[in-house]
């Protein structure tokens, strides 16, 4: 049996997407609405790549021509005799192989460092009452309040006012784009 798909809220009028979720305007999700739609949902984040192993990001370093290059004049030296040519070649490729991995691990872990630093904070009406809370514990309904230079911290369907928005790294264009309230769009626009 096929089953049918919701509207999806974008092409949904705002009254009709706050019935849908419980949400009330001026006051907000309840905390049992939270902890119900977190359960459900999960965090408001992008699902991570998984892990690469240690050893892929090792071997990684030696996939380049010029280490293969340096690894065969290492064996031609050792055929020929010439015992230390050969173990200084394989010194400095298992040497710099090392110290590519080593960079390459601090440097991931620098940007997740960066990443936490800069997760964005919203302002969600919960309760009836404003709270500041980092965006991946927004949950579907929740009311977001913006101020201008706030960071869009989810996909949002605007409830008052309008807005003028960078959605240049969403996009790609240059242009900064209008929103409006009661904007439905087409199930099939997006």
């Amino acid at each position: 049996m096929a089953m049918v798909e919701a509207t999806p809220a974008y092409a949904q009028p705002v009254a009709d997407v706050l019935a849908g979720l419980a949400a009330e305007p001026e006051a907000g999700l309840s905390s049992r609405q939270v902890a119900t739609s977190r359960e459900r949902y999960g965090a408001n984040e992008l699902a991570e790549a998984p892990a690469i192993p240690l050893w892929h990001k090792l071997a990684a370093q030696f996939k380049d021509l010029v280490i293969w290059i340096l690894i065969a004049a290492a064996v031609i030296s050792g055929l020929l005799g010439e015992w230390s040519d050969a173990i200084a070649i394989v010194a400095i490729v298992l040497l710099n192989g090392l110290l590519g991995f080593f960079q390459e691990e601090r440097a991931e872990e620098a940007l997740a460092a960066l990443q936490k630093l800069s997760a964005p904070i919203a302002k969600v009406m919960r309760d009836g009452v404003l709270h500041s809370l980092p965006a991946r514990e927004l949950v579907p309904g929740d009311i977001v309040r913006l101020r201008p230079g706030d960071i869009i911290p989810a996909d949002v369907k605007l409830l008052a006012g309008a807005l003028t928005v960078d959605q240049s790294a969403l996009t790609g264009e240059s242009a900064d784009a209008d929103k409006a309230t009661g904007a439905v769009l087409s199930s099939g626009s997006v």
